[in-house]
């Protein structure tokens, strides 16, 4: 794919699938972040009884922490690309650097959202017509909306991340 295309798809994926994604990645950041903190009150209290600290856990404190910090900085370049105006390179950037944890922050968003959607189905099925089933409905059809645009960006992003782009001085 030529340079130019390549901008486009990116600039366009930002476009159609903002908000998507980055619902999906400001979920999944702070799901990272309270979990780092629940483990470090964990350790503390573990670390406490032990008379020392545990590495595993620190280590994994330490991976979630980092996890949270890479999507909250996705997050931004995500919301610069987004921005009425930007240079189009800030949307080649945001896939180029945050491909990988975007895409799997996007499938760990779609299957929470898959989980909603089947329980607004199971409680559908026992609703009795009115406001209550309507809202249930409307919430129902919203996650499936949202499961769709998440793998629909999924999708697009992993073709993006795999696709080899031509320099235009390779395309003469």
């Amino acid at each position: 794919m030529d340079s130019q295309t390549f901008t486009r798809n990116c600039t366009r994926l930002v476009s159609t699938y903002g908000e998507e994604i980055d619902r999906a990645l400001r979920i999944q950041a702070e799901e990272c972040s309270n979990a780092a903190i629940a483990m470090t009150n964990r350790h503390k209290e573990l670390s406490e009884r032990q008379g020392g600290i545990l590495p595993g856990m620190v280590q994994r404190i330490d991976e979630l922490k980092s996890d949270a910090h890479e999507l909250r900085s996705a997050r931004q370049w995500l919301a610069d690309a987004r921005e009425l105006g930007a240079d189009p390179d800030r949307a080649v950037w945001f896939v180029a650097v945050y491909a990988q944890p975007v895409g799997a922050a996007l499938v760990r968003q779609r299957a929470s959202d898959q989980v909603t959607r089947d329980r607004l189905a199971e409680e559908l099925e026992d609703a009795a017509d009115g406001p209550a089933r309507t809202y249930i409905a409307k919430a129902a059809d919203l996650a499936a909306h949202q499961i769709e645009a998440l793998s629909d960006a999924r999708d697009w992003l992993k073709r993006l991340d795999e696709t080899e782009v031509e320099r235009r001085s390779e395309q003469q």
